[in-house]
């Protein structure tokens, strides 16, 4: 009784430290990146004018199609129209509107599509992280927590976007493959196919893997019962058919317009791209999940010990892992355009935390535990200078001309953290070290163009009338 009762104020207080955050930094505004404009103005649209096409919103953004004279958004529609359902109940009670409540709207949904969504893999992520019979209560807390506040899904918390929610989708199926495995009903398998199918409403191509991949483990868990793999298809299936709907009812297409009409971001990449040196950089360079995040580095030992043990959503979970690392390394060359880190891998990140606490959980070494807790910190700070602009001036690979600044300035982690101390602290050691390392004249073309894609205005003119 005093260990569940200690459990809940916990989690109480997780909640209490993420929600602060979030109502602290989350943004205000749309970057020039497009990304977050392109499923505001889809809310808009559908919220006030009951329409799916943003010719006439509030947003202009590059991740747009045009199609018998009018815009929409190439996006995949699931995430911008839920929004949009949102915004549209918001309206009709109180009469709010993007025109006259721009700054505030936005920063409504960004917490409730972001924040929101973050503390809700907290509280998920702790909840089944106190299943795990070794290790005490604080310390389940403390990896859970950090997950929220160590990692990019706090970076992009503070704004609206599909990574942070396909994360949570993919979390939750792999707790309902757990419960599967330790007591096998078709209820439980059609819930981990309907996890699955949410996964593939936010990203296809993790939410493919995990579609497919979740047959199998349905089918060994349950002791090769193909029905349970049946029940988990029948899942996944009815999220598709409510997907293939959705578009035909919003395009009269059954695909994504950005499908159904050529997207440039899936492709494997010519000319000088280095597919080992993109592998490599998104790992473990200046974009890489191991290190913006390096307690992920003890995730590792962590599925081969559950795999070991022959979990199937281990094995599951670590064929997903290998499959969208793999896909996202392979077909795409930009670094995930305008945004901090290698984006493209965020949903991963709550199952490889879970395998990293395994592993710790396990682990009476004071060493070893120190060494996480210096990891952790690492990765807060990343997380923090992450949040200051998740969709922000980068490196975008092949679509980068020659002879930009972010050529030379390649590290969104770097550059973030230029960007925020010069807007903080100009005359500060930080900003002064960084400036001298790259050069003045190229710093200040880096800050005239992030505070641009920001669209902090009063910060180019200061930048700008520099000598």
């Amino acid at each position: 009784m005093l260990n569940k009762k200690k459990s809940t104020l916990l989690t109480y207080a997780g909640i209490a430290i993420l929600f602060l955050f979030s109502l602290c930094y989350s943004q205000m505004e749309v970057s020039l990146s497009g990304l977050e404009a392109s499923r505001f103005a889809v809310a808009e649209a559908v919220g006030e004018q009951g329409v799916f096409h943003i010719t006439f919103t509030q947003f202009r953004t590059a991740d747009r199609i045009v199609r018998n004279g009018k815009v929409y958004s190439d996006k995949p529609l699931p995430l911008g129209w839920s929004a949009g359902v949102l915004h549209k109940a918001v309206h009709t009670a109180t009469g709010l509107n993007f025109k006259d409540n721009y700054h505030l709207l936005i920063y409504l949904y960004n917490i409730i599509c972001g924040g929101l969504v973050n503390i809700l893999i907290f509280v998920w992520l702790f909840n089944h992280l106190r299943r795990y019979r070794k290790g005490s209560v604080q310390k389940k807390f403390l990896l859970a927590l950090s997950a929220g506040l160590g990692s990019w899904l706090l970076s992009y918390s503070v704004t609206i976007n599909n990574h942070t929610p396909a994360a949570l989708a993919l979390l939750g199926w792999f707790i309902a493959l757990e419960k599967f495995s330790r007591k096998p009903a078709y209820s439980t398998a059609v819930i981990a196919g309907l996890a699955s199918g949410a996964v593939t409403c936010f990203d296809m191509p993790i939410g493919f893997f995990s579609c497919i991949i979740n047959l199998f483990v349905l089918f060994f868990a349950g002791k090769k019962d193909w029905k349970s793999a049946f029940a988990g298809a029948c899942g996944s299936g009815a999220v598709g058919i409510f997907m293939i709907g959705l578009n035909y009812y919003a395009y009269q297409t059954v695909l994504p317009l950005y499908i159904a009409y050529g997207g440039g971001t899936y492709t494997p990449g010519t000319g000088n791209k280095s597919h080992i040196g993109y592998l490599v950089e998104n790992l473990i360079g200046y974009r890489g999940l191991f290190s913006y995040q390096p307690l992920l580095f003890f995730a590792i030992p962590g599925l081969w010990k559950m795999c070991k043990k022959r979990t199937p959503a281990a094995f599951g979970t670590l064929a997903v892992t290998l499959c969208g690392i793999s896909f996202y390394c392979y077909m795409t060359n930009e670094y995930g355009g305008a945004a901090y880190g290698f984006r493209y891998l965020i949903p991963l990140l709550p199952l490889l935390w879970y395998f990293a606490g395994v592993y710790l959980l396990e682990q009476k070494n004071k060493i070893i535990w120190s060494l996480a807790i210096f990891l952790i910190l690492c990765g807060v700070i990343s997380s923090l200078v992450g949040a200051y602009a998740p969709f922000g001036l980068a490196f975008e690979g092949l679509r980068t001309p020659p002879g930009h600044v972010t050529r030379t300035i390649r590290s969104s982690f770097t550059g973030n953290l230029l960007s925020w101390s010069y807007e903080n602290a100009p005359d500060s050691f930080l900003t002064r070290t960084l400036r001298n390392y790259y050069g003045r004249d190229l710093t200040k073309k880096y800050l005239f163009s992030s505070y641009l894609m920001q669209k902090k205005v009063n910060l180019m003119g200061k930048i700008s009338q520099e000598k």
